[in-house]
């Protein structure tokens, strides 16, 4: 059973979603800003056959918070709507991969009083959702430098790693979940260089098989967007579209043939710095969040689709 102070969702109707109390001081960009880039993975150690889709892929930077978002995500429907779950074992086939698989059970498994320490560890694997025996969708988080390379002057021009181009254009259904928060990267023209090439993705997307959440992270940070405990779908539309950084983002939207795009406000909760430790507590923010942020996967992935004209 859900808390009882997590609300009952009509996608159609959505207006607000409680927030987590807690006052402490939220610290994980700053965690994260500590800590190294994921370990190189060799190309031909990745196995995109072992993606049957439908997949929902963890687009943005790196330090945006996927990995966060995605132990919180797995936790919650685990918990709360039976979804059975396992690091997909054909993905990569390099010998790091076991330790991946091991370190995400066990954040899975446990209670977590502490921010996951990034390492690499979980920075890249497939997780497989069952639902009922059955195979109901894949979750992929990347290295945030597949996706855009805040290090790398050709953005937001740089090719795609050759894995995703090969994901991107297999017919199987896909849901991209695009990250974005507030002041990242610290720096006004890679925010707009990243927002270009977000653009650019969702012009180039198949309407007959793709679709796009916008997650906008740590919203309970903004006082914009929260109002008496509440951030509203509505105005976290509206904070994108006014920031002129995000303008050719806003304009790709607008203009895209997609189906209903989802604008999500998440939070995985706080991160209170623990004086004396190196490690930074992990709070977690009521169900409210995920919650939503998994019944707009489901609302994307359970209206019919026609995939072959």
């Amino acid at each position: 059973m859900e808390d009882q102070k997590t609300r009952n969702w009509d996608l159609d109707g959505i207006d607000s979603i409680s927030e987590s109390t807690s006052n402490d001081k939220h610290s994980a960009s700053e965690q994260e800003s500590q800590i190294p880039i994921a370990p190189l993975i060799d190309p031909n150690a990745i196995n995109t056959g072992a993606i049957l889709g439908p997949v929902v892929i963890f687009y943005g930077p790196r330090q945006v918070g996927k990995t966060v978002t995605l132990i919180r995500i797995s936790k919650f429907v685990k918990k709360n709507a039976g979804i059975n779950i396992r690091v997909n074992p054909g993905f990569r086939t390099d010998n790091a991969y076991p330790t991946t698989i091991n370190t995400f059970n066990e954040l899975l498994d446990k209670e977590n009083k502490y921010s996951p320490q990034r390492t690499g560890n979980i920075d890249f694997l497939l997780l497989d959702y069952y639902e009922n025996g059955k195979l109901y969708c894949q979750l992929l988080e990347a290295p945030g430098e597949h996706f855009f390379d805040e290090n790398d002057q050709r953005e937001p021009n740089k090719p795609y790693v050759a894995y995703f181009e090969n994901i991107r254009l297999r017919d199987y259904k896909k849901v991209y979940v695009l990250f974005f928060e507030d002041n990242m990267f610290g720096n006004p023209d890679l925010r707009e260089r990243y927002a270009s090439k977000a653009a650019t993705l969702i012009n180039s997307l198949n309407p007959k098989r793709d679709r796009v959440l916008v997650l906008y992270n740590k919203v309970d940070e903004i006082p914009a967007i929260t109002v008496r405990g509440k951030a509203n779908v509505e105005t976290l539309k509206n904070h994108i579209f006014s920031n002129p950084e995000y303008n050719e983002f806003k304009v790709a939207i607008k203009k895209s043939s997609l189906k209903h795009i989802y604008f999500v406000p998440f939070s995985s909760g706080s991160f209170p710095e623990i004086q004396g430790s190196d490690k930074v507590r992990w709070v977690l923010g009521l169900d409210d969040y995920p919650k939503i942020f998994w019944s707009s996967i489901r609302s994307s992935l359970d209206k019919k689709w026609r995939l072959f004209g």
